[in-house]
């Protein structure tokens, strides 16, 4: 859904440039600007998502490894 808000979003961009309405260049960048905030929010619920369904499942190895650790055999081992 957020890829879908942000193509719309930079549809909205260019049709402010084009439509020769008043303040085109600043109703683009404020759509642009739009298109970064929905994708940044996007990116912070997936981590969120992944660290809440780390959290949840103590026993499974993590979705992906931390900084510094590698997977083995379901243990976290660091070097």
């Amino acid at each position: 859904m957020a890829v879908a808000n942000a193509k719309w979003f930079r549809a909205l961009a260019w049709r402010a440039l084009r439509d020769g309405h008043p303040n085109g260049p600043l109703r683009a960048a404020n759509a642009r600007a739009a298109a970064r905030i929905v994708i940044q929010q996007a990116r912070r619920e997936a981590l969120i998502h992944r660290m809440a369904i780390d959290a949840l499942a103590p026993d499974r190895p993590p979705t992906r490894p931390r900084a510094g650790e590698w997977q083995h055999d379901g243990e976290a081992l660091t070097p």
